[in-house]
C-alpha cells in the first residue's frame, strides 16, 4: 500500500502496462518503481509531476526539469543524489539531473531565453518647420 499525503498532488505515471479498468493491476516493473518512489525523500516526491516507468526511469519535475535515473537499480542512492544536486542548484533553471551514476551526477542548465527583438516603431516623418515667409500681395494701380 502507498502512503497518501493529501497535501501533495499525485504525479501521473507514464509507460506502465496493464488494463485500464477499475480493479486491474499494473505490471511488475511499474509496481517496483512505485514502491521505490514511495521511499524517495518527500522533497523529491512532492516536486514530481510525472513518473516515466521506463526503463529508463525518469521523473519529470513540476518545473519542467527531468531527473534521469536510468536502470532500475540503486534507486534510493540515486534519489538521494538527485535531492543533493537539486538543493545545490536551487534557483538555477535546470533541463535535467542525470543520476544514472549516483556518485557522479550530471546537471544541464537550461539556456537563458533568446531575446526576441522588439519590432521597430516607424516614426512619422517630421515636417520641416521653417520660418513663415511673408505673403506679398501685388498691388495693382489703375492706369491713367
Amino acid at each position: 500500500m502507498f502512503a497518501r499525503n493529501p497535501a501533495v498532488e499525485v504525479p501521473s505515471i507514464e509507460g506502465w502496462r496493464g488494463r485500464t479498468r477499475a480493479g486491474s493491476s499494473v505490471d511488475r516493473v511499474s509496481r517496483f518503481v512505485l514502491e521505490a518512489f514511495n521511499a524517495f525523500p518527500m522533497v523529491l516526491r512532492s516536486n514530481t509531476g510525472a513518473i516515466v516507468v521506463g526503463p529508463p526511469l525518469v521523473l519529470r519535475l513540476r518545473d519542467g526539469a527531468e531527473v534521469r535515473f536510468g536502470r532500475l537499480e540503486d534507486l534510493e542512492d540515486k534519489a538521494a543524489a538527485a535531492v543533493a544536486v537539486l538543493e545545490a542548484e536551487r534557483g538555477t533553471s535546470l533541463e535535467y539531473v542525470d543520476v544514472r551514476s549516483p556518485s557522479v551526477p550530471v546537471v544541464k542548465s537550461r539556456p537563458p531565453p533568446t531575446p526576441v527583438p522588439t519590432p521597430r516603431r516607424t516614426l512619422a516623418p517630421v515636417a520641416a518647420t521653417a520660418a513663415p515667409r511673408p505673403q506679398v500681395t501685388p498691388q495693382v494701380s489703375p492706369s491713367p
